[in-house]
């Protein structure tokens, strides 16, 4: 086992038991809501390590990362809904909807640039906040 499969297993483990623990406090205490929206939130981030492991397996491995992107993205829009739900506000599901369109259009249209365009790395780089 290589380092890196050994690092990806070790997320894989940690998310498994992070997404069994918020499932056991959804199922005991069910007026918790969101305890359900992040165990939903690991259980999917859990296909990130996964995904990462079969990547270089792949003759064409962008539909693999397209899913880790994916996987990842709807993990952490999950994450948002649950601590919305546990603060009992009303998630943001029109902003989350547009967000998670918008992120999965660009990063179709900019997985399979190369690497090193200035183009891609302008897309890529776009959402990050920038610093004064």
């Amino acid at each position: 086992m290589s380092a890196a499969a050994f690092v990806l297993a070790i997320n894989l483990f940690i998310a498994g038991v992070f997404a069994t623990a918020f499932g056991v406090v959804a199922a005991y205490a069910r007026s918790s809501v969101g305890a359900r929206w992040l165990a939903l939130a690991y259980g999917v981030g859990m296909l990130n390590p996964l995904l990462e492991l079969i990547l270089l397996l792949q003759q064409e491995p962008w539909l693999v990362q397209y899913g880790i992107f994916a996987a990842y993205l709807f993990a952490a829009n999950f994450i948002v809904v649950g601590l919305a739900r546990h603060y009992r506000l009303a998630p943001p599901w029109y902003a989350l909807g547009a967000l998670v369109a918008i992120a999965l259009l660009v990063n179709s249209q900019t997985i399979s640039m190369p690497r090193d365009s200035i183009l891609r790395g302008l897309a890529y780089q776009r959402p990050m906040p920038s610093r004064p």
